[in-house]
């Protein structure tokens, strides 16, 4: 794949240290949007050409995208783009699951003070999900919520893994579509918004059990949809038949 077609060569200036973290910002960001999608090979000599720098920051650019999980570094051949099955996208929702629920646990530990930052955004995230059945517009909305409940956990360790996890989630899902919500489970984002309210509840009223649960809970709902899409994404890709409406739904059931 020729990536100077996905961008217009732009120079970029400043240390070698900046234009490391630069190049793979815009990496990670072409990743995420899917212009470089699962399976495709980064090669060093067209980064360079599309950046106008050496070698060497592009090659310590591919080991920060790999740090952060999106591609795997291959010698001589340069960098490719992680691919994305059921199994694994599963494990890594399993690991998001987790760590939420530790750091909504601390975060309803320590909240202290002023509830109005993460009420408006509740009540923003709930206005998008009454507004259009499309989780394209849902789940930036619900990430940034997510992300007011992290810094509101404190400086651990826990937060920070979290954030390397969440990126890696919130990458697959772009997966989603309309109709995976609808086939996946039905009534999915209002179940959501309403979890999402008692999470909000039980931190600011220092629950710390009822945020770890509620934490689970809400991964749980997207993790049974987002797993039947990926599904069907392959599916769609490897040209087999995806599972019938009637047995995903049971599939999407059998996961609640």
């Amino acid at each position: 794949m020729d990536l100077l077609d996905k961008s217009p060569p732009s120079k970029i200036a400043g240390p070698a240290d900046t234009q490391e973290r630069q190049i793979a910002d815009a990496l990670i960001q072409d990743i995420m949007e899917w212009r470089l999608p699962p399976g495709t090979w980064i090669r060093e000599r067209e980064i360079a050409e599309r950046f106008q720098v050496s070698h060497a920051p592009v090659r310590e650019a591919f080991r920060r995208v790999e740090r952060a999980g999106f591609v795997e570094l291959t010698p001589y051949r340069g960098a490719r783009v992680i691919e994305i099955d059921a199994h694994a996208a599963n494990e890594l929702i399993e690991c998001w699951k987790a760590l939420y629920g530790v750091v909504c646990r601390l975060a309803a530990e320590n909240f202290k003070g002023d509830d109005g930052p993460l009420m408006r955004h509740l009540e923003k995230y709930e206005a998008i999900i009454a507004a259009t059945p499309d989780p394209a517009q849902h789940v930036p909305v619900g990430f940034e919520l997510g992300r007011l409940i992290r810094d509101s956990a404190g400086g651990s360790l826990a937060p920070q893994l979290l954030s390397k996890v969440g990126r890696l989630v919130r990458w697959q899902h772009k997966l989603l579509r309309e109709e995976d919500i609808a086939y996946g489970s039905p009534g999915a984002s209002q179940q959501s918004a309403e979890l999402h309210r008692r999470l909000v509840e039980a931190i600011v009223s220092n629950r710390p059990d009822d945020a770890d649960k509620t934490a689970r809970d809400v991964i749980a709902l997207t993790q049974k949809v987002l797993i039947l899409a990926i599904e069907a994404r392959l599916a769609e890709i490897t040209g087999t038949r995806p599972l019938p409406l009637r047995k995903r739904r049971r599939r999407a059931a059998a996961t609640a």
